[in-house]
């Protein structure tokens, strides 16, 4: 979009942007300069995940899309490939990860609940590497619930006995004398819910200005005049006691700036109380990282009004700034750009309105009036039952997550059952962006020099050092040799050491489970000629931000994850049942070293029983992993390929423990599919170690660690500058199949192609159910829009 240039005199009141063909010249010329070449100097990321719904049972599959987009714009050009995806439950534990190759902007896959899952709210969390350079509230986040129907809804008008947080935010930043200001309420309780008050503005004189109040969501506003030389402050009754909160206070020599909805746009007033009024100040507009309007205001008159067509606008957020001649920012705001009318330009059509039971269902899709260019579109469907009695919870959506929700920390969703009154909405926007201070705009500019410690990943990488084995602050100069092998692939690539001995291989593109070796020579120029170790970087997921959930269980998760930490702190080469011969006490301790260092990602610290599989991988006498248990621990019967951990019970039931790879809860298949020279060592967790994980340790834990490139430093066998190990690939998305389905989701289509016209066709089966069921589509067009729409249809049983 072209920038919209024009300048004002001081006789002007009213005032319209136009286009010229000429940009009129200004003193910040060098500044626009700077803020163009400041937002493309890091291109940051934002991810959407489309669900095929929020409510789930136990047992159920969570099918997913992604979308993987440029921050500013929109559009899948960024350069991350690969996206991690965490099931997180509600005790704040990450229970499943899948790592996520992403193709032209989107990817997707698919979680698998357990039977016996914990009831309440789940977090999916997805991030890209590089994200983790910036603020993590920048990670996409969703709540979804397990055989619950109360979601929580993050604001509570319950009365509190601590005194409530009020913030007071002038429009434009600054609250100036002699003119009439509008200021948001605030109000919350920790942790950050939002709560009903009501209050008077009284001045220093004790005189009452004017009655407030707040929505259930914490939010109000109210405007008056203040006097130069006052001071205000509000007065709150809560509990019989009255608290009191001071206002910000007034400029007498300032500026501000104010933005309101038009018939035919936005409309920009701008107020100055400094000695030469507008004179010299400058008006821009952002947005998606470009300058789209900009205005010189001259003359000493004190107010301008510029009024800009909503037709020279995007749809999103654009931000206006008031600068002054030396280009420093004296006041700006948030607008946001609707986008309803986005939905109106798809339509989806079912076949008819009601259908019976088992009845093959048609929908017809149209996107004409959206794509008038030729543009590609990442697209996904979902069709599932409407349960009435959660119909209408606030949810995240394409369109308003990528436009809004994701420039700004507050928690928009919360809003949501007020959404469909589209002037409360329209009005609760308003207040949420001039509540937003500089911290709070996640992709405001800041000219930050800091480097950047995780870098965009377009495949994964194997990166490590390479020392030498007696002195392992010694880095050897080396050639190492990748070789890797799967039933796809056989690949091979060579690195040399840096001066620090570090090495790198990255854009591996591992589509399954991969055999991985590695092998460091010394480089014939070094005068270093002795053994040598490779050690392997390992990555670690983000921490999870308890706060982030706030359910009733949430500070019992808290005290598990600080009980763990604390344990982890203190583990000691005692733990466990591995015996230590007197002459091997230095290598012993050295491998429970290593056995608590990959225990990190779990709950437990202190195993019942652990089986080190050093020995079986060079001989193997068993044909899987629990074969490998049997007669080995009391407590412990293995039946076949099944194991259980209490008492001499039959299969019958769910007597099975609960199965950990390598940090992670699986299934047994899983386990018994893994080759035994893949397996660095076996846990098994009994009676109350288990009880941590709750229901579902409750028939006890068997936890089993592959290699992974750190084993061999700690054998005294070890080949020098050897390893290998195998490697997780990308996560592979099962196919949704209807007749293998059990659940409320009728058809899930990831990747919905378009035809010539510019329209789709699905078709499904309907369920031996009656109820309402919902067509849900939502994608992003290669130039960055992104779209929603939806349609309903009824399902009624034949008599």
């Amino acid at each position: 979009m072209k920038p919209i240039f024009t300048s004002f005199s001081s006789i002007c009141i009213n005032l319209v942007f136009i286009l010229l063909s000429q940009p009129v010249s200004s003193n910040n010329s060098t500044l626009f300069a700077d803020i163009e070449s400041k937002s493309a100097s890091i291109s940051k990321e934002k991810i959407y995940i489309h669900f095929d719904k929020t409510f789930y049972n136990q047992g159920e599959s969570i099918w997913y899309k992604i979308y993987l987009v440029d921050a500013v714009n929109h559009t899948p050009e960024t350069l991350s490939k690969v996206v991690y995806v965490d099931l997180i439950d509600p005790n704040n534990i990450i229970i499943d990860s899948e790592t996520i190759k992403i193709n032209e902007g989107a990817g997707h896959g698919d979680f698998k609940l357990p039977q016996n899952a914990t009831h309440g709210a789940y977090t999916i969390r997805a991030y890209t590497n590089f994200m983790r350079n910036f603020d993590d509230a920048r990670f996409f986040r969703k709540t979804i619930y397990v055989n619950t129907l109360r979601p929580h809804r993050g604001f509570n008008t319950a009365t509190a006995s601590t005194k409530p947080q009020i913030d007071f935010s002038p429009e434009g930043g600054n609250m100036v004398g002699g003119f009439l200001n509008r200021i948001v309420v605030k109000a919350t309780n920790p942790p950050e819910k939002g709560m009903q008050i009501n209050g008077d503005i009284i001045d220093d004189t004790n005189t009452k200005i004017l009655h407030f109040k707040t929505s259930k969501f914490g939010l109000g506003s109210f405007q008056f005049i203040p006097e130069n030389g006052r001071t205000y402050k509000a007065i709150v009754s809560r509990n019989g006691v009255k608290h009191a909160y001071p206002l910000p206070p007034v400029k007498n020599h300032g500026t501000t700036i104010r933005v309101d909805e038009t018939h035919h746009g936005y409309r920009v007033n701008v107020f100055s109380s400094l000695v030469n009024g507008i004179n010299n100040l400058e008006l821009i507009g952002k947005q998606k990282g470009e300058m789209v309007c900009r205005a010189e205001l001259n003359g000493k008159n004190p107010k301008a009004a510029i009024d800009l067509p909503i037709s020279d606008l995007e749809y999103g957020l654009i931000q206006f700034q008031l600068l002054n001649k030396n280009g420093s920012v004296l006041s700006e705001e948030l607008a946001f750009i609707d986008t309803r009318d986005l939905e109106q330009k798809i339509t989806i059509t079912p076949s008819k309105k009601t259908y019976e039971e088992n009845e093959l269902a048609e929908i017809e899709i149209n996107f004409d009036s959206l794509f008038e260019e030729n543009l590609k579109a990442n697209i996904s469907v979902a069709v599932t039952e409407v349960n009435p009695v959660i119909n209408g919870v606030p949810d995240l959506d394409i369109t308003s997550y990528l436009l809004l929700n994701s420039e700004i920390k507050d928690n928009i969703g919360q809003f949501g059952d007020n959404f469909d009154n589209d002037s409360l909405r329209k009005k609760t926007v308003q207040q949420i962006l001039i509540a937003q201070d500089d911290n709070q705009y996640l992709f405001k500019d800041n000219n930050t020099n800091n480097e950047l410690t995780f870098l965009p990943e377009s495949g994964f990488n194997l990166s490590g050092v390479v020392r030498q084995k007696k002195n392992k602050n010694k880095p050897v100069k080396a050639n190492v040799t990748l070789t890797y092998k799967n039933s796809k692939e056989l690949g091979r690539d060579q690195a040399i050491t840096d001066s620090l001995g570090r090495f790198n291989f990255s854009n591996l593109n591992f589509e399954e489970r991969t055999f991985v070796a590695l092998k460091a020579k010394n480089l014939s120029s070094q005068k270093y000629k002795g053994p040598f170790t490779i050690e392997l970087d390992s990555f670690s997921p983000p921490l999870v931000k308890t706060n982030l959930i706030s359910e009733k269980n949430t500070t019992k998760g808290n005290v598990l994850l600080k009980s763990k930490l604390n344990r982890n702190t203190e583990f000691t080469s005692q733990e466990g049942e591995i015996k230590l011969d007197p002459v091997k006490v230095t290598a012993e301790k050295k491998r429970l070293d290593r056995f608590a260092k990959k225990r990190k990602l779990t709950l437990y610290t202190t195993p019942s029983h652990t089986l080190d599989f050093k020995d079986l991988r060079i001989s193997p006498s068993a044909r899987n992993p629990i074969q490998a248990l049997q007669g080995l621990f009391p407590g412990v019967h293995v039946i076949g390929d099944n194991i259980i951990l209490r008492g001499r019970n039959s299969l019958i039931g769910n007597n099975l423990p609960l199965f950990l790879l390598d940090g992670f809860p699986t299934d047994l298949e899983m386990i018994t599919s893994i080759p035994i020279f893949s397996i660095d060592f076996i846990d098994i967790i009994q009676s109350s170690g288990a009880s941590i994980y709750g229901s579902r340790g409750g028939n006890g834990i068997v936890a089993v660690y592959t290699i992974d490139g750190s084993e061999e430093n700690d054998e005294e066998n070890e080949r020098n500058g050897i390893i290998s190990f195998y490697r997780p690939g990308y996560y592979q998305a099962r196919a949704f199949n209807q007749d293998e389905n059990d659940s409320t989701t009728l058809y899930w289509n990831p990747d919905l192609k378009l035809e010539q016209s510019n329209s789709a066709k699905i078709a499904f089966k309907t369920a031996h159910k009656s109820a309402t069921y919902k067509v849900l589509l939502e994608g992003i067009a290669s130039n960055g829009t992104p779209f929603r729409a939806e349609a309903y249809f009824d399902v009624k049983l034949t008599e």
